[in-house]
């Protein structure tokens, strides 16, 4: 691998450079927030904020669907596809709200939704009255076998002989092949009442992480632990584990995120209000204040940013966007310099100026549209095989390379332009580059087709493996390459990680 960077990088310094994109496609989701009286108050819908131009732009790419009682909490993502959109939606146990507490899909060829999971079940206690209702509580996440897990809050209240409530939190799963949903973990399985929140992936072990919360007595305190769980093995809760114990105080919700600074694979991320930003370790330390942010940095002095994300962290300068809005100001993103956690700049996009049809612009969305760039997806019908998607959709008729490591992403190997390829280099990594592995990998180098689309792919199924997986962690990084750019490489897309 570093044989075939060093030839793409002697390459280029005999042909005038284009400049290497740093950063995922300026393009966002951002979206509002809806209740069934307040359409007209609120910007109940989906748009792009696209900064691709010389000037910003807004526009809405669709509206939630209606009629519905919903509280949209930074509950949006790309589809596996990186076409379409995944979204929960949590309201109330009211019937008349049909699109209340489901997760849903939107397709943005035939511009309609579809709910892949309704919350509002029949109640499992029987008796007069007896209600049920589930709501999805935090976003969808894409797996690695590209089903959907989503935390949801139950509540179930039976009222013979006596009324009595039933609290539960869960994490569902929706097979996408089936069309079926089954609990991965409940907070009754976990023999306490656990307040679990947010799924995402630890970039280190390829584990599920889920955000959980509980109260402590004495002292009277709440305690946020980040709980781990293995794919391989089909989310069997009994092997359960703790990224961080919760012992101190773990990872407070509101913080809203389970994404890593992939540099060092701690979770960091700016609190709502901007002001502060935190840090969690692995293991039982508490969480703490990296910096603190001037109020003068930020868009208004009452900011409420409750979504956002890392872009690309192989960049020579990552970034960190939040999305949210102040009463006085409107909608509006903060950008953050990752290295030193200070605030780069500011905008606010949407505002009573710009949009006099609103009077609140409360504003929970965000997502780098089509900024899923890989994706795996596991063979329905033969075991252990899962196709490897690649999607980058701005940089079509491009060739790429592909690899797969088995040792991690930190050092990883720098470029001389301060870019950074987030995948250790070993054998596996030289083999995958250079698709030495007939019938067990597929990977390239290869073209993008006319959609910026491809497709390789991981085999396994012709080696034993037990049923409850060999434990092993890959990590598969693309390169979209040019000689005109730097290094050769044109776009470097975030590294993936999967367990076998």
């Amino acid at each position: 691998m570093r044989t075939f960077l060093f030839a793409l990088l002697a390459l280029a310094l005999l042909i005038p450079l284009a400049p290497a994109q740093s950063y995922h496609n300026p393009v966002y989701l951002v979206g509002g927030y809806g209740t069934s009286s307040t359409y007209t108050y609120y910007p109940t819908a989906i748009f792009l904020y696209d900064k691709t131009g010389s000037v910003p732009t807004i526009s809405k790419l669709c509206d939630l669907p209606k009629p519905t009682y919903s509280s949209q909490y930074s509950s949006l993502c790309m589809d596996y596809d990186n076409k379409n959109l995944l979204m929960s939606n949590s309201g109330t146990s009211s019937s008349i709200y049909p699109w209340s507490n489901t997760l849903l899909h939107y397709d943005l060829a035939t511009k309609t939704w579809t709910s892949l999971w309704n919350g509002q079940r029949v109640s499992e206690h029987a008796g007069p009255g007896s209600y049920k209702y589930s709501y999805p509580y935090r976003n969808p996440f894409v797996d690695q076998n590209g089903d959907v897990l989503f935390s949801i809050y139950e509540y179930d209240r039976h009222t013979s002989p006596t009324t009595t409530y039933y609290y539960t939190r869960a994490v569902y799963k929706y097979d996408r092949a089936t069309a079926a949903v089954s609990t991965v973990m409940t907070s009754v399985q976990m023999g306490f009442y656990e307040l679990l929140y947010r799924v995402g992936k630890d970039i280190d072990t390829g584990k599920i992480l889920i955000s959980g919360g509980r109260s402590q007595t004495s002292p009277t305190t709440m305690r946020y632990a980040v709980h781990t769980l293995n794919p391989e093995d089909g989310y069997n809760p009994a092997n359960r584990g703790f990224w961080n114990d919760g012992s101190v105080y773990g990872w407070y919700e509101y913080v809203r995120s389970l994404e890593q600074n992939v540099r060092n694979g701690y979770l960091e991320r700016p609190y709502y209000t901007g002001v502060y930003v935190y840090q969690l370790q692995p293991g039982s330390a508490g969480m703490t204040t990296i910096t603190t942010i001037p109020t003068a940095s930020l868009p208004a002095t009452n900011c409420y940013g409750y979504s956002g994300g890392f872009d690309l962290q192989t960049a020579a300068k990552p970034q960190y966007h939040l999305n949210g809005y102040a009463s006085t100001t409107g909608a509006w993103l903060v950008h953050y310099d990752v290295n030193s956690w200070s605030v780069l700049s500011h905008e606010t996009f949407m505002n009573k100026t710009t949009h006099p049809e609103y009077n609140y612009f409360y504003n929970y969305q965000f997502e780098f549209y089509q900024g899923r760039h890989i994706q795996t997806v596991r063979d329905t019908k033969t075991r252990n095989r899962w196709d490897i998607l690649i999607s980058i959709p701005h940089l079509p008729k491009m060739p790429f390379v592909l690899a797969a490591g088995a040792s991690g992403v930190r050092p990883g190997m720098p470029l001389p332009d301060g870019r950074n390829i987030n995948l250790n280099a070993d054998p596996l990594v030289w083999v995958t580059a250079n698709n030495l592995l007939p019938g067990i990998w597929k990977g390239g180098p290869g073209m993008l087709d006319g959609n910026g689309e491809a497709k390789g792919s991981l085999d396994l199924s012709s080696i034993k493996i037990p049923s409850t997986g060999l434990g092993q962690p890959i990590w598969i990084a693309v390169a979209v390459l040019d000689p005109k750019a730097p290094c050769g490489i044109a776009y470097l897309p975030d590294t993936y990680v999967m367990r076998l």
